[in-house]
C-alpha cells in the first residue's frame, strides 16, 4: 500500500511547475506563498490547497522551513473551492500512514472553504484571465489606469507566467474541465471556452495535456460509472 509521508520545503523559489493530477496540500507547520491557476495564496498551518488536474503554480517559501503533506484527491475534488481549513491536520496525518483513501475522505469530510481574494493588479488580473470570458491585456489595463507593460511586468514577477499564457492555460483548462464534467458536444464547448472553433481547441488541449478533447471524452464516459479514489487519469 503507497503511504503518504509529510515532506519539509527549505526556504527558497519553487520555480513555476504544473502538476497532471489532482491533489491536496496540507501545511502542518511554517508559513509561505503560491501564485497559481487558481490565484495567490498565504498559507500557514491547518490550511489545505486544493489543486485542481493539469494546475500550474509557484511557490516562495522564506524564513522559517515549511512542512507539508500533499495527498491525491479524486476527481471531483477539483471543482471545489482551492483554499479551506481542516480543525485537525494531526489527524490526517495518522491516516495517510495506514490508509490513502480514508486521508482523502477525511480530507474532502472536512474541509472548509476560505476566502482569500488579493487585491493587488497581479492578482486582480489573475482573477480576470482566469474567467468564462478573460480580457484583453491591454484593455484591462488601461481600465485599471495602468500601462499594459507595467501589469504585464508585475503580473509575470508574482506568477511566473506572462499574463497571456497564463489565459491560454486558464481557457485550454476551463475547457477540459466542461469536456470531462459534461456532456455537451465539443463543438458547443469551444465555443463556450472562447476558442474560434473545434480544431483550435483540440490543439490547445492536447498541447496542454497531451491528448486530445476527444480522447478525454472517453475517458470521461468509461469513468463515469466508478469513482477515481487516488486522481488516477490515464487515458489509453
Amino acid at each position: 500500500m503507497l503511504l503518504y509521508q509529510p515532506s519539509r520545503l527549505q526556504s527558497s523559489v519553487i520555480e513555476r511547475h504544473r502538476h497532471a493530477r489532482p491533489y491536496a496540500t496540507v501545511v502542518l507547520s511554517g508559513r509561505y506563498e503560491e501564485a497559481g491557476d487558481a490565484g495567490r495564496f498565504k498559507v500557514e498551518p491547518g490550511d489545505v490547497l486544493l489543486h485542481r488536474p493539469f494546475s500550474a503554480h509557484l511557490d516562495r517559501i522564506s524564513g522559517e522551513v515549511a512542512t507539508v503533506l500533499d495527498l491525491p484527491l479524486p476527481l471531483h475534488a477539483s471543482f471545489w473551492p482551492a483554499k479551506g481549513r481542516i480543525a485537525d491536520p494531526d489527524e490526517l496525518v495518522r491516516l495517510s500512514q495506514t490508509d490513502r483513501r480514508s486521508a482523502a475522505g477525511y480530507i474532502l469530510k472536512e474541509f472548509r472553504a476560505v476566502c482569500d481574494d488579493g487585491e493587488d493588479i497581479p492578482d486582480l488580473l489573475a482573477k480576470a484571465l482566469a474567467g468564462v470570458e478573460p480580457p484583453t491585456i491591454g484593455g484591462w489595463a488601461e481600465a485599471a489606469g495602468r500601462t499594459r507593460e507595467h501589469v504585464s511586468r508585475a503580473f509575470s514577477a508574482v506568477y511566473g507566467v506572462s499574463p497571456a499564457r497564463y489565459r491560454s492555460e486558464a481557457r485550454a483548462r476551463n475547457a477540459w474541465q466542461m469536456i470531462v464534467a459534461g456532456d455537451a458536444s465539443l463543438a458547443a464547448v469551444a465555443a463556450d471556452a472562447g476558442f474560434a472553433d473545434q480544431a483550435h481547441m483540440a490543439r490547445a488541449i492536447r498541447s496542454f495535456t497531451g491528448t486530445t478533447p476527444t480522447a478525454w471524452r472517453k475517458w470521461a464516459q468509461r469513468s463515469s460509472s466508478r469513482q477515481e479514489p487516488t486522481g488516477e487519469m490515464a487515458v489509453s
